[in-house]
């Protein structure tokens, strides 16, 4: 797949350069403009993601292990809620910090 991405970034570069007469630094600026709107892009989505998960946890911290158990247990619940849920009860009965 990056194979196939190369083979047409080149090409449309060779393109824009020979046929359209577009100068190589301006083809080069473009790309770099664009290399650092995904890079901001991505780490933009990164920061979400992680603080979307760390929100999660502190939600799921308060909560006694009866109802930690029965939120694992309700399926119409989000699976990825559910599978936090699970890894801090879990994190629970090994550190042995409360009666199950």
């Amino acid at each position: 797949m990056k194979l196939i991405i190369l083979i047409v970034i080149i090409g449309g570069v060779w393109f824009a350069h020979s046929k359209l007469g577009i100068k190589w630094s301006s083809i080069f600026l473009g790309l770099g403009a664009a290399g650092v709107a995904i890079v901001a892009w991505a780490n933009k989505t990164n920061r979400d993601t992680r603080q979307q998960g760390h929100d999660r946890v502190n939600q799921f911290s308060g909560y006694d292990n009866y109802k930690l158990k029965n939120f694992i247990n309700d399926f119409s619940n989000d699976p990825m809620e559910r599978q936090t849920a699970s890894r801090i009860l879990r994190s629970r009965q090994e550190k042995g910090t409360d009666r199950y």
